[in-house]
């Protein structure tokens, strides 16, 4: 999910999805269907929707800009937002060496290497099912092949600044432990017309949320490009999505925010895949210690400055 999607396309909640281990082939993209549109309604709000619920209290008239602004950023959104170096701030000598102090260092977590070993463009192509699976989904150019390169620190997954590059479901191998599968982006792409004929039509992500939750599929949302937003503005689009899944039987309720550019969020994320898949304890020995210690040890760095400025 891009987090960078202008307040007038406000009503288009670019994402990035990342299911829990599921049948690959449960995955309906290639191979010409019937319209989902025709078969179900949208299940979610419209991110407009959404604003206009929570602030109900708003003037009649008042633009989504103000209604947004409205909005109240979650505290501990916001002190998760500087710890992970995600979202940005007016640029100042004070404010970027606060901003710097303030990021919680990292406690190094490594996904397996990744390997190619299969494309597919329909379900007979499928590679057989022998190891628990992740899939990333979403709309065109929201960042979900170079999400999966900084995960697994690889280059193997193409990017492009062009939406629409990856064309096929692309099979990668995490070591022996699970499989990583970037799919094809929705919406707009650069491609032959007769290729875009044998494709679904999915245009917005309320459809394809509505489709993951028709046919009972776990996913959870990953906010791409946090650092390109102001930190309050992230807090108050993380605030909107997490009211908008409230509808969702299938959706998890944790949404991760990450940065390919700064690396912040990522691993969290990494942490989170290693568990769905079942490696966490091959993984991840030793790392919960590690990072009540590091967070200590930050929260000790913390006290220190504060008690300094006070004596100023």
């Amino acid at each position: 999910m891009s987090a960078r999607a202008p307040i007038r396309h406000f009503n288009q909640i670019s994402g990035t999805l990342c299911p829990p281990p599921i049948r690959a082939s449960t995955f309906l993209y290639s191979t010409k269907t019937t319209d989902p549109e025709k078969n179900y309604k949208y299940k979610f709000d419209t991110a407009v929707q959404t604003l206009h619920k929570l602030t109900k209290a708003a003037p009649e008239g008042t633009s989504n800009r103000r209604r947004f602004m409205m909005i109240k950023p979650d505290p501990k959104t916001l002190k998760f937002l500087d710890e992970q170096d995600l979202g940005t701030v007016k640029v100042t000598r004070f404010l970027r060496n606060t901003k710097k102090f303030e990021i919680l260092p990292p406690v190094d977590i490594r996904l397996p290497f990744m390997n190619f070993f299969a494309g597919a463009e329909t379900p007979a192509s499928f590679p057989k099912e022998i190891l628990p699976g992740i899939a990333f989904v979403g709309r065109s150019n929201v960042g979900k092949s170079t999400l999966l390169n900084i995960l697994c620190e690889s280059t193997m997954a193409r990017v492009s600044d062009k939406p629409g590059l990856t064309q096929q479901l692309n099979f990668y191998a995490a070591g022996r432990d699970f499989h990583l599968i970037d799919m094809p982006g929705y919406g707009f792409a650069f491609a032959k017309d007769e290729k875009k004929e044998t494709w679904v039509p999915l245009h917005v992500d309320q459809e394809f949320l509505t489709l993951l939750d028709k046919i009972k599929i776990k996913y959870q949302l990953v906010m791409t490009k946090c650092d390109l937003v102001h930190r309050e503005d992230l807090a108050r689009r993380h605030l909107l999505l997490s009211e908008a899944i409230k509808k969702s039987s299938s959706c998890v309720d944790r949404i991760f925010m990450v940065s390919a550019k700064t690396g912040g969020g990522m691993n969290l994320l990494r942490k989170e895949i290693l568990h769905i898949v079942g490696a966490g304890k091959k993984y991840l020995g030793g790392i919960k210690k590690e990072e009540h210690i590091a967070r200590i040890r930050h929260e000790e760095r913390l006290e220190k400055r504060m008690k300094r400025r006070q004596k100023r």
